[in-house]
């Protein structure tokens, strides 16, 4: 316990000499400092998140994992499609007389106006 200790401490006081020898040197090379730092720690979260990323798309491709996801996603396709789309073929009795009196209005319009 008392190495972890003495370590931090050690990386402490590095950091602190570093900080202390960069508020020491000219604007200019301040500036140019941070910017490279912030540059490689761009360079290295960018890394991280690209590994990150290809290590999810290695695991979806693989064939049960791919599989798994293509057979619910296509089922839950199919039941949307199912759900929302148009009635033609109904067999609920009272849309199917509803429909049938609304078809036959012209018809018996048409009747009426023979008959006369």
């Amino acid at each position: 316990m008392q190495n972890v200790t003495t370590l931090k401490t050690r990386g402490q006081e590095t950091l602190n000499r570093l900080v202390e020898a960069g508020k020491q040197q000219p604007p200019e090379v301040q500036t140019w400092g941070v910017t490279a730092a912030g540059a490689v720690v761009g360079g290295l979260v960018l890394a991280a998140g690209a590994q990150g990323l290809l290590a999810i798309v290695a695991m979806l491709a693989a064939p049960p994992v791919a599989l798994t996801i293509g057979v619910l996603g296509g089922g839950a396709a199919a039941w949307s499609f199912m759900q929302h789309r148009s009635p033609q073929g109904e067999t609920d009795p009272e849309a199917t007389a509803s429909r049938a009196s609304v078809d036959a209005t012209p018809e018996i319009a048409h009747a009426e106006e023979a008959n006369a």
